[in-house]
């Protein structure tokens, strides 16, 4: 079940730690993947992060739906 959703959330990880990980090599964000808010980083590695997180939501709730069926 959900063999759509899973490549969709593969492809918003794979995509995500890309877009995290521009910044960082380009010396931008040294934030160390926290949240914590006084490290100010650039926009698009916090934005390459929540697509990482959400990404492994949509696994989570897919193994949670498959588990129950």
């Amino acid at each position: 079940v959900g063999r759509r959703w899973a490549w969709a959330g593969f492809f918003l990880v794979a995509v995500g730690a890309v877009v995290a990980m521009i910044p960082v090599s380009l010396g931008l964000a040294s934030v160390l993947y926290t949240f914590y808010p006084p490290m100010v980083g650039n926009p698009f590695y916090y934005i390459g992060v929540v697509m990482v997180v959400v990404g492994s939501w949509i696994w989570v709730a897919l193994m949670v739906i498959n588990f129950v069926i």
